[in-house]
């Protein structure tokens, strides 16, 4: 029954890479028509975008449609030494500029618990089913 169920499933996995293989093929003239409509649709954007910029408007309308400029909020970078600059100008703000968090080193804690340097009493440790798996050569 081993063998058979094996071979059966290694039956099927070829199936599907070739029915994989075949959809390739099938879809790649559509991947090419696709690719060139969105080409298409890249130039004609620019085509607006430069439409709308010669008429000095922040937008232009048709019947079907329009174009326009929408106004971007100001985007803020906050530099490297923006938590430096905090702790050292506004000490006594921090709490209201710097989110402190805090987790769990786990690494750490396995290692010292199995070694019994320490014990956690909210620490539960469950036995886990073993996974199934299996190689087909």
């Amino acid at each position: 029954m081993l063998e058979e169920s094996l071979k059966f499933i290694k039956d099927c996995s070829l199936d599907i890479e070739i029915l994989n293989r075949k959809n390739e093929k099938l879809c790649a003239e559509n991947n090419i028509m696709i690719k060139e409509l969105t080409e298409n649709i890249e130039k004609y954007e620019l085509i607006l975008q430069e439409e709308l910029k010669k008429s000095g408007e922040k937008k232009l309308e048709c019947k079907i449609g329009y174009c326009s400029y929408r106004t971007m909020p100001d985007k803020w970078d906050y530099g490297k030494g923006a938590l430096d600059d905090i702790h050292k100008i506004y000490p006594e703000n921090i709490k209201r500029y710097i989110k402190i968090t805090e987790t769990l080193i786990k690494t750490n804690i396995k290692e010292d618990v199995l070694s019994g340097k320490i014990g956690l009493p909210s620490l539960t440790v469950t036995k886990q089913e073993p996974k199934f798996g299996y190689k087909i050569k």
